[in-house]
């Protein structure tokens, strides 16, 4: 059944056939390039256990592959569920794959997907999807810190975004931290503008994240460690004890002192903390307030 998508023409050829255009509203750009898909696969160890979420399958060359992938000896396959906005493709998709049982089309904004009724909340899955570029961050948080975590994400999304990603001590971000606290990301390849229609205006990257079973560091309370993240990103420029604070409205005396008993440089900058040091930091917040 392989129809994976070979060039421009015939992309434009079953838009035409279909009466389907490319939404640019919605980041659309269909991959068309075989060989990132075969990436895409090899990276996410597709295997006949595997339940598989695909976010926004577009035209479905990488859904099918999925599928294939996946497929048991016997005939019958796990489940790959598809999600997929635009309404158009949604119905295109269906019709496409009416005859594989081990494909579900979801017409759905994957922002607003129940987990527990879409069959995801107690079992593991993984990830597999091209993103479109724009929604890459809100993505990660909203999929990190979900309740129904995937055990591991295969993404193609912006070469910055993903090296900003891995990014270690010294460049750190907010978008980093947030990522590295639940899993441990990797850049898989770059992948060239090329490889989609129509093409983006940056290169992309495939980029995996074994999602941890707990996260990397132990805090009491995940939602005022991710308060302290984002005080401490609040000014760049600033060292970080400016930075303190303003955010939690004390002197700088005792925000110095904050940072000094966790055994911290109060004149150091938020991107060149390790994890284990936010660690320590939260922990010294948490006993000056109370």
């Amino acid at each position: 059944m392989t129809t994976y998508f070979h060039n421009i023409k015939e992309i434009k050829q079953l838009l035409r056939a279909e009466g389907l255009s490319v939404n640019k509203r919605l980041g659309q750009n269909f991959l068309i390039d075989q060989s990132v898909v075969t990436k895409m696969i090899a990276a996410a160890d597709v295997n006949q256990q595997d339940t598989i979420l695909e976010v926004g399958p577009g035209l479905g060359a990488l859904t099918e592959a999925i599928a294939e992938q996946a497929c048991l000896p016997a005939g019958r396959a796990d489940r790959v569920l598809a999600v997929e906005k635009d309404r158009q493709l949604a119905t295109h998709l269906n019709k496409r794959f009416s005859r594989q049982e081990n494909i579900e089309i979801l017409s759905q904004d994957i922002f607003k997907l129940d987990f527990i009724t879409a069959g995801l909340g107690d079992r593991n899955y993984k990830i597999v999807a091209n993103l479109p570029f724009y929604i890459t961050s809100h993505f990660l948080r909203f999929i990190l810190e979900a309740e129904a975590k995937p055990t591991e994400l295969i993404l193609i999304v912006q070469k910055e975004v993903a090296k900003r990603v891995v990014a270690e001590p010294g460049d750190h971000s907010l978008l980093s931290l947030s990522v590295q606290f639940y899993g441990e990301p990797k850049i898989i390849t770059v992948v060239d503008r090329r490889s989609f229609y129509p093409p983006p205006a940056v290169e992309a990257a495939i980029l995996k994240i074994k999602v941890y079973p707990q996260p990397a560091i132990k805090v009491d309370d995940i939602e005022n460690f991710f308060r302290l993240l984002k005080i401490s990103f609040a000014s760049r420029r600033k060292q970080l004890h400016n930075n303190l604070a303003a955010g939690y409205k004390i002197s700088g005396q005792e925000a110095q002192k904050i940072l000094v008993s966790a055994n911290l440089d109060p004149t150091r900058r938020a991107e060149t903390f390790s994890l284990n040091e936010w660690e320590k930091l939260y922990n010294s917040v948490v006993i000056h307030k109370k």
